[in-house]
């Protein structure tokens, strides 16, 4: 997989999601 640091403006919606699910992951528990 590529690093975010990378090539962020590559796929930013990818990284988003992960840090969408992340934070709603962390909000639930």
């Amino acid at each position: 997989m590529i690093p975010s640091y990378t090539v962020p403006h590559m796929m930013p919606f990818s990284l988003r999601s992960k840090a969408e699910k992340h934070r709603t992951q962390v909000a639930i528990c």
